[in-house]
């Protein structure tokens, strides 16, 4: 695969995550956001809920991308843990 395949998956996420931002948004609260009774029939924003599942399909797909790249699955295995810990441990150092 080549890399602009995967900026677009990349950027395919970070559709699917404002679509569930902005379902959100004008869903729970209309009455605090501008200009309510346009956005609450705007139609890409009723189908919100579809970008979790289309989130989690590129995830899906990308950490199968990630396997088939990988030796075996255990250097997989540690490779998504080092990754994990790395996350954790610079949220702590962010919290103290």
């Amino acid at each position: 695969m080549n890399k602009e395949r995967l900026v677009f998956l990349d950027n395919l996420r970070g559709v699917s995550i404002l679509l569930v931002l902005f379902f959100h948004i004008y869903s729970r609260w209309p009455a605090v956001t501008p200009y309510p009774e346009f956005w609450i029939n705007f139609p890409i924003f009723k189908v919100g809920y579809l970008g979790v599942s289309l989130f989690f399909l590129i995830s899906a797909f990308v950490i199968l991308m990630t396997l088939e790249n990988c030796q075996n699955f255990i250097i997989f295995v540690k490779r998504r843990l080092l990754i994990y810990w790395q996350l954790t441990w610079r949220l702590q150092q962010e919290s103290v």
